[in-house]
């Protein structure tokens, strides 16, 4: 198991809270390519008390989201956003993001 720092959003005001989520060995790839974008995981629970998830840009926003039923737990989310995850999709974008904010 891997530790990754996660932050959540918590409702009603969207204060933020900083915490440790365990996954398994398998995400060691994705969340070190991850931090080479400077992308990270957050989340929160919507007023309907769904969960969600997201793979987060501070600067370009958020890259892929996960929305869960309410009540249910977000750790199938992080497995569901790895299996989307494309590290050279996500460079594109993240590059992408950069000329449009330096273009401007």
């Amino acid at each position: 198991m891997i530790d990754v720092q996660v932050t959540q959003y918590l409702r009603p005001d969207g204060r933020k809270r900083v915490g440790v989520v365990s996954l398994p060995d398998e995400f060691k790839t994705m969340v070190n390519e991850m931090k080479s974008l400077g992308m990270h995981f957050t989340g929160e629970q919507l007023e309907t008390l769904e969960p969600v998830t997201y793979i987060t840009h501070p600067q370009y926003g958020d890259y892929d989201i996960e929305i869960g039923k309410a009540h249910e737990s977000a750790m199938p989310h992080f497995e569901i956003l790895r299996s989307r995850w494309n590290y050279e999709a996500a460079c594109i974008w993240v590059d992408d993001g950069w000329k449009i904010t330096n273009e401007a």
